[in-house]
């Protein structure tokens, strides 16, 4: 059988640089001269394929790396360097702690981007793993999906990247994820086109492509087809997905299978929950947090007694399943290729019994993915906690209050900041427990049969 990181594209022409010619480069509708497009010059296709298409590679046999080892220890070896793992649950969103910032403040990724560039023997068995084996992250959702502080970035994406993203992590307030946020990113990255097997088109749109061309939207710049409905040459099923491919070099670009959304991730940090600033002793405004229950709006908010009502009943068999109106849960079932969501929650330490207990009800918590499946609880909760010791980057005095900063009203004077792990006001003595301590739990559910 073919391993996961062996299936990639096969054959390419060369791009000699003339947008709209039928060879690699993007199709723009120029206005003026052809470089007022802002695709000009952009591949639409991996540069991969010109190797596939006839330029010399070298066989790399005095080299230990494919001499000794075999492609399955390389693929290990792939897999390791083309990770991220600068992307732990304990660790702030620096995006989310700023009143202005710039994709300079994202987090760096540790993906080993360099190994693509020792030969091009490792190029061509590696390129398109940084995009199959690592999420799309969006830091801070806006009024939509387009506008998203992501990474890597959409607008920057060529069509057959687009088309191997399989993995969202999302990180959202309570409010935007009960809303209507949540429900966009299954219509944006097309959740159900993938699941049917589309093709993304090899070229970047305008709208007015978009339009004539009768395709698929997404985001405005990418085109899908149902296979179905598209006109495709022969493929050769010698190999198969994530691209498409063919028993000779193309002569012209070729549209790319796209990859089913498998992974999502959402991450409620300290302040997204819609009671985060109410004091922990509080008996009437706890953590609470409920898949069937709330539609973004205060009045609809899950309280913990609905929470742990509904669990109850889900561990009796007397649950009635989701509402037909908009929830959250049937927003998850949109993804219906999915085989893990995970939830990563964040709270202050003083309010670690709060989270638990939403821990303990989304145990019982089940999501259906069609007719002959569903996720359901993997087993497991990873717990963890951290500390931050100073102020985000950008957050001055004056800012450094309710959500930016992360500081919570409820301890100590109303006149009491906490900067830097020190209490500075009226009182100098730092409030226990310290409200710069942090409780992480990480939730995972897998795919089973019903």
């Amino acid at each position: 059988m073919t391993s996961h990181l062996q299936r990639r594209p096969h054959a390419f022409p060369a791009c000699d640089g003339e947008p709209g010619d039928g060879s690699g480069c993007a199709n723009c509708k120029a206005t003026g001269t052809t470089k007022s497009c802002r695709f000009y010059r952009k591949y639409v296709q991996p540069l991969a394929f010109n190797l596939l298409g006839g330029v010399g590679v070298l066989s790399q046999e005095s080299s230990p790396l494919f001499s000794v080892l075999p492609r399955e220890l390389r693929d290990i070896i792939y897999e390791y360097a083309l990770t991220d793992e600068n992307n732990h649950p304990n660790q702030d969103q620096p995006v989310r702690r700023a009143q202005s910032y710039s994709v300079a403040d994202l987090p760096k990724p540790s993906i080993a981007f360099n190994l693509l560039l020792t030969c091009r023997a490792v190029y061509l068995e590696a390129y398109w793993l940084p995009y199959i084996l690592n999420p799309v992250i969006i830091y801070d959702i806006q009024y939509s999906p387009e506008s998203d502080i992501t990474r890597p970035s959409i607008s920057r994406l060529a069509p057959w990247q687009f088309a191997l993203v399989q993995s969202l992590e999302i990180s959202m307030q309570q409010t935007q994820l009960e809303g209507s946020a949540f429900g966009k990113y299954a219509e944006f990255y097309k959740a159900a086109e993938r699941h049917q097997g589309a093709i993304v088109l090899a070229q970047y749109f305008d709208r007015e492509q978009l339009q004539a061309s009768n395709a698929i939207p997404a985001f405005n710049i990418f085109g899908l087809k149902l296979k179905n409905e598209a006109v495709l040459p022969h493929i050769s099923r010698s190999a198969s997905i994530p691209g498409t491919y063919f028993d000779k070099v193309a002569t012209n670009p070729q549209p790319t299978t796209a990859y089913p959304l498998t992974k999502l991730a959402i991450r409620l940090s300290r302040t997204d929950w819609w009671t985060w600033t109410d004091a922990p002793i509080s008996t009437r405004s706890q953590l609470g947090l409920e898949p069937s229950l709330g539609d973004g709006s205060v009045d609809t908010r899950p309280t913990t007694a609905l929470m742990l009502q509904l669990a109850e009943a889900r561990r009796q068999g007397r649950w009635g399943g989701y509402p037909k109106g908009p929830c959250w849960g049937n927003e998850v079932a949109k993804f219906q290729s999915l085989k893990e969501f995970k939830l990563i929650l964040e709270t202050f330490a003083a309010k670690k019994s709060q989270l638990d207990t939403v821990v303990e009800s989304a145990k019982t918590w089940t999501f259906p993915m069609g007719e002959h499946h569903e996720l359901k609880f993997a087993g497991g909760v990873e717990s963890s906690k951290w500390k931050e010791s100073k102020l985000p980057k950008k957050i001055g005095r004056s800012q450094n209050i309710g959500y930016l900063s992360g500081r919570v009203p409820w301890r100590g004077l109303h006149d009491v900041q906490v900067i830097g792990g020190q209490a500075i006001g009226s009182d100098s003595k730092l409030p226990e427990p310290d409200p710069n301590e942090f409780e992480v739990r990480v939730i995972k559910w897998k795919r089973v049969l019903k």
